[in-house]
């Protein structure tokens, strides 16, 4: 990823944002498709805008618990977007 990507991205996620308190950014993909890596350079990037406080908050700590997961049948695909507690993401 380049520094234009980033300043792009960021350009995008400022003009976005329109003065609210908070401006949530959801970054999916492919396993192994660099979300993290995106997030982690994202974030850096944002943080050292002046005026800007940014945070990752990864979605790994927000799967179903297990035993809901295995009443829905969905352990196996523990990871797809089913299998996330959204409202305890928010």
């Amino acid at each position: 990823m380049t520094k234009f990507d980033l300043d792009q991205i960021a350009a995008h996620i400022l003009g976005a944002h329109d003065g609210r308190s908070r401006t949530l950014v959801a970054i999916a993909g492919a396993p192994a498709a660099g979300k993290s890596t995106l997030s982690k350079a994202l974030n850096d990037h944002l943080n050292a805008t002046d005026g800007v406080s940014s945070a990752v908050v990864p979605m790994d700590g927000f799967h179903l618990d297990n035993s809901r997961l295995q009443a829905l049948q969905l352990l196996a695909r523990k990871g797809a977007p089913e299998t996330f507690d959204y409202d305890g993401f928010e």
